[in-house]
């Protein structure tokens, strides 16, 4: 990320909602309703919860509630729909990535220096000739 100038984000899975109570095992299918889920997956900048957790011990690890106060135009973090339609797709979030960025995208899944739990890659085609906002 610094090398390169590369934004990465965490995708955190959060409990639908809070208070969660599940029984385990589960004994019967349970269907959430829509209104239910008003946490979900959220997106956080790797920036911003470096920073956040800056202060803390090197095996601290976040809760939900340091997610909440994280970035101030989003609580918890983005949700994934947004992230993805409003800022990937809308051309306001992510990197654009050439032939010759090769290099880069190798570095980051393949040179780590400390474990990944998930690397998930989204690639958006276009044409060459695609006028993209700046």
């Amino acid at each position: 990320m610094e090398a390169y100038k590369i934004p990465i984000h965490y995708l955190f899975y959060n409990p639908p909602q809070l208070v969660t109570k599940v029984v385990l095992p589960l004994t019967k299918y349970s269907k959430l309703r829509e209104k239910d889920n008003y946490l979900g997956a959220r997106v956080v900048p790797t920036e911003d919860l470096h920073k956040a957790l800056a202060g803390k011990a090197k095996s601290y690890s976040p809760t939900l509630d340091d997610s909440r106060k994280i970035m101030s135009d989003a609580e918890y973090g983005w949700r994934l729909e947004y992230f993805m339609a409003d800022l990937l797709l809308g051309c306001k979030g992510g990197f654009r990535f050439t032939n010759n960025d090769e290099v880069p995208i190798q570095s980051i899944f393949y040179r780590r220096s400390g474990p990944i739990a998930a690397a998930i890659a989204v690639t958006v085609e276009m044409p060459e000739d695609a006028e993209l906002p700046e």
